[in-house]
């Protein structure tokens, strides 16, 4: 039985850390805004996929690293994501955490399907 490949071991250890690394982002994003807002934002994982799509699109068209360009990334998510805020959750701040929470459930599955109908 030989050893494992140095190169093997050091790539798959890189690659947990960075996806370990991505994960508690995430993470931390949700308990933040669990615990600032009080209010889960179940479309908080849409717009991390909206932007690892602008992030992959500037690097396709303009040639621009991901690492890079991820402060101009921030800033269009942020950009698509105020909206959101601005005309869905503040008008439902004081209702408590579910109307602001199927709201945003609603806008996941908006985002999710887009204006396709179906029907069983």
């Amino acid at each position: 039985m030989s050893l494992p490949n140095l190169e093997v071991i050091a790539g798959s250890l890189a690659s947990g850390l960075l996806l370990g690394g991505s994960l508690s982002l995430i993470a931390l994003g949700l308990s933040i805004s669990l615990g600032v807002m009080r209010l889960v934002n179940l479309a908080h994982g849409e717009l991390l996929v909206c932007g690892a799509y602008l992030s992959y699109f500037l690097l396709n068209y303009f040639g621009i690293d991901p690492i890079l360009g991820l402060p101009l990334v921030g800033a269009m998510v942020a950009v698509i994501a105020l909206p959101f805020h601005r005309l869905l959750i503040a008008p439902l701040a004081g209702k408590g955490m579910e109307a602001p929470m199927m709201t945003m459930f609603g806008v996941s599955i908006k985002r999710l399907w887009g204006s396709k109908e179906f029907s069983t």
